[in-house]
């Protein structure tokens, strides 16, 4: 048992740790499916995702992992067609025949089946206070008990967190170099605005207008005629001021 509880508390780090990277949705999904079906000695694990705009992301693993995606994303869009959400916001289901399943995929369902597939657990991917998705066990006769189950569950909640927080990081960063970018783009036509003002004796503003001018008419960046009138590669023609 001890062993056991090592083993769970071994993947729960090695999950942190790769989240801690800067990887996408698929990358963690699809590294949470690979774990969680070695821990749990089952045929395949699928993940499906609702992304933010949307869109369905897909991740699986097993020996059966490429007709697995095509059967889980099969599933989810034939419930869209069918005027259900998909992924189905669920409570946890530990133990489901599918040979005696009847749901409203039915032609998902028959893939499966077709694949040796006759049991299933679904259970909710958690997202910041919604269902985001759902991640499911196949199995061909028997699946793990309910507390291992409970146990790979702590493992969904621990990777939809660290995306979620990851989400956050790589946001933040490129807010950051987005506001770095146009502070040095400021400073820059700053720059280019005191130059041309002492140059022609006109005032900031009026300096600023001639500069935007020339680049609307040269259909450029201002930011990159500002760049060039500082190094003296543009020799700026003072031309009309409003």
């Amino acid at each position: 048992m001890m062993q056991s509880c090592d083993r769970w508390l071994n993947e729960a780090v090695r999950l942190t740790e790769l989240m801690q990277t800067d990887g996408d949705a698929y990358d963690y999904l699809q590294e949470f499916c690979h774990r969680i079906r070695e821990l749990l000695d089952v045929p395949a694990v699928g993940v499906v995702f609702t992304e933010d705009n949307g869109a369905l992301q897909s991740a699986a693993a097993g020996k059966v992992s490429g007709h697995l995606l095509e059967a889980t994303m099969a599933t989810a869009q034939e419930r869209r067609e069918n005027g259900h959400p998909a992924p189905l916001p669920v409570r946890p289901r530990y133990d489901i025949d599918l040979r005696g399943y009847d749901g409203d995929c039915p032609q998902a369902i028959a893939r499966l089946l077709a694949l040796g597939i006759t049991r299933a657990a679904v259970l909710p991917l958690p997202g910041e206070g919604c269902v985001r998705g759902i991640w499911q066990v196949f199995g061909h006769e028997t699946l793990p008990g309910e507390q291992m189950l409970h146990n790979a569950q702590q493992l969904a909640d621990l990777t939809m967190t660290a995306l979620d927080q990851s989400r956050r990081r790589q946001y933040s960063d490129k807010l950051a170099a987005q506001l770095s970018a146009a502070l040095a783009s400021r400073v820059v036509i700053e720059q280019a605005k005191g130059f041309l003002a002492k140059r022609w004796d006109l005032t900031p503003d009026d300096a600023f207008t001639a500069l935007r001018a020339y680049a609307r008419s040269n259909q450029r960046r201002l930011v990159d005629v500002a760049g060039d009138v500082i190094s003296r590669r543009l020799h700026l023609p003072r031309g009309p001021v409003p």
